[in-house]
Parts: structure tokens; C-alpha cells; sequence
């Protein structure tokens, strides 16, 4: 209704590109393919028509990292929004989830760090927690990943981006039955998810 009223508004479009990532995210509708299209193709009018709007420019970048493989060219559109208001915890937070999957651990992690001391009584501590578990694990530490996994899960433990954690880590540690479990827990969330649909987070 936004974007009809006034077709310019930037925030708009980023909102609605950002909604569409997390319908992917947290596997509210599958398979994702509509959803990664549509939030890719609205995540680009969120950049060109928000340009200079700190919020349209962090829910673009991180829905082009995410959903795109545009990863350089999100980044970029997050640290613009971030010279525009450092102030900002979830651009700093959205900072850290696409360095964590980057590999640039150092960089989530203090990104994080930010985001936490900007809004210290953020209510989505099992985002903080999963954010600083992919950041271990997509640089190795699978034990201090794991570590984080399990306090987003005590804080959600229905949360897919959590469950899907836990499993990739107990797999990679060899704990292949126990990671089992976690498979099973999210496909009582969603039968439909399959692997083919989470790599649409991993591009």
C-alpha cells in the first residue's frame, strides 16, 4: 500500500525485499523460489530509489547478500548505510551476518559487539546468538559455533536458522545420529524443506 501511495519511497521497497528474505530464512513458505526472485527484484528498487536512506540501504544490501549472491555489492549498500547513521544495531547486526558468511569472523563478531551495545535489550537474542554462530562456523571453530548455537536455541528452540546450525555442526563434528535429531526438529516445522531449498542462504 506504501509503494502505491508513493511509487519514490525507498524504505518501502526495502521493507517488503526484507519481508521476503525472511520468509526464506525462517522456511514460512516453500519452496523459496518466488520468495528469492521477488525479494531480489525489490531489494534493487530499494537501492536506486532509497538511495541515501540508511534504512532502505541495509534491509537492500542484506536481502542482495542473502537471497542475490550479490554479496560485494550488498556489502557495499550496508556500509553506505552505516556511514549515513552509525547508530544503527540492525544495519551494524546485517554488517555482521554477511561478513559472517564472508568467512570474516573478526569483522561479524565486532560487528556484532556494536549492534548489541547500541541495543543491549534487543528481544531477538537467538538472532545475536545464531549471527555469532555462523560466524564460527563459517571460519571453523566448530566448537565455539556450536556454543552459540545452543544459546540461540535456548532462547528460541523452535528457530530454523538455530536448527539448521546445530545440524551442520554435528555433522561436521562427526555427530552424524545427534545432528539427525536437529533435521528431524526442523522438518516437524516444515516437512517441505529440503536441501536444495536452504541453499537458497547459501550462495
Amino acid at each position: 500500500k506504501a509503494i502505491e501511495l508513493d511509487p519514490s519511497f525507498g524504505v518501502a521497497y526495502g521493507l517488503a525485499a526484507y519481508c521476503h528474505l525472511m520468509q526464506v530464512v525462517f522456511e514460512w513458505n516453500t519452496p523459496p523460489e518466488h520468495w528469492v526472485k521477488e525479494g531480489v527484484r525489490l531489494a534493487h528498487l530499494a537501492a536506486e530509489k532509497g538511495g541515501n536512506d540508511p534504512e532502505a540501504l541495509w534491509m537492500a544490501g542484506r536481502t542482495l547478500a542473502a537471497l542475490g549472491g550479490e554479496v560485494i555489492r550488498g556489502l557495499a549498500l550496508i556500509e553506505k548505510s552505516l556511514a549515513l547513521n552509525p547508530n544503527s544495531a540492525r544495519a551494524w547486526w546485517m554488517s555482521g551476518m554477511t561478513h559472517a558468511h564472508m568467512g570474516n569472523a573478526d569483522t561479524a563478531l565486532d560487528h556484532f559487539a556494536r549492534a548489541r551495545r547500541l541495543n543491549p535489550l534487543d528481544t531477538s537474542e537467538h538472532g545475536h546468538w545464531s549471527g555469532i554462530a555462523a560466524a564460527y562456523l563459517f571460519s571453523g571453530n566448530f566448537e565455539s559455533a556450536e556454543e552459540a548455537a545452543d544459546r540461540a536455541l535456548t532462547d528460541w528452540p523452535r528457530s530454523p536458522p538455530a536448527l539448521r546450525l546445530k545440524a551442520a555442526i554435528c555433522g561436521l563434528l562427526g555427530r552424524i545420529e545427534e545432528g539427525g535429531e536437529y533435521v528431524r526438529r526442523l522438518l516437524a516445522l516444515n516437512p517441505e524443506v529440503t536441501v536444495a531449498s536452504v541453499s537458497a542462504l547459501n550462495r
